[in-house]
């Protein structure tokens, strides 16, 4: 398993070009999120999927979110869309708002969640902004620990099957804090789904209202 070491917005060393050669291999990697670290493997990966699910014990019943690098890429996941994407990501992101969105129908079906909709994220962290541009295509983004044990904030508390996990980009502390709240887009009213560090009064705002 290797291990590349960056800084915080992953602009320096060489490890850019292998991390992506990994994650287009079917390979998954480690890196810094806006709270913990996370599993990243290419969204067009059957193979990369299948092993960010083994690695978490996770079965593929639970989608996995992705992290992409701006609001196009996420409008390219979901075609149909309405307005309420543009609103929201440009009062939120880059930042913790994942949003549920009406999934393109070629999507594995382990990326897709009960309502048809595939969550979605321009994360705060530029190690995985960067990553995701230069792949060409959304990584995933669950924390990176099997699924009911402790979020890892650094890459030694990362304890994974190293057969499975080809690497850790070393971006150094993860900054920890409230996940990121989940807005569920897939219906005519919003619907918060998951509380987290954005406040449902501030999204209500932006939705003059729309909320529940």
């Amino acid at each position: 398993m290797r291990t590349w070491k960056t800084d915080a917005d992953g602009s320096s060393g060489p490890w850019l070009h292998e991390v992506v050669e990994s994650l287009a291999a079917g390979g998954v990697v480690a890196l810094p999120t806006d709270t913990f670290y996370g599993l990243a493997a290419d969204s067009r990966s059957a193979a990369g999927i299948d092993r960010v699910l083994q690695l978490k014990g996770r079965s593929s019943e639970h989608p996995l979110l992705l992290l992409v690098p701006d609001c196009d890429a996420a409008r390219q996941l979901a075609p149909g869309a309405d307005s309420r994407l543009e609103a929201l990501a440009g009062a939120f992101w880059p930042g913790a708002l994942t949003l549920v969105l009406p999934a393109d129908g070629r999507l594995p079906g382990a990326l897709v969640g009960p309502t048809g909709g595939v969550g979605v994220r321009v994360p705060d962290a530029a190690i995985a902004r960067r990553v995701a541009r230069a792949l060409g295509a959304p990584i995933t983004g669950t924390s990176a620990n099997m699924t009911g044990a402790p979020p890892a904030t650094e890459p030694a508390d990362i304890e994974l099957d190293p057969e499975l996990l080809s690497g850790i980009v070393d971006g150094g502390a993860a900054p920890g804090g409230m996940a990121s709240t989940v807005l569920d887009l897939t219906g005519d009213v919003a619907r918060v789904v998951r509380a987290g560090a954005i406040p449902r009064a501030t999204i209500r705002k932006s939705l003059n209202g729309r909320l529940v």
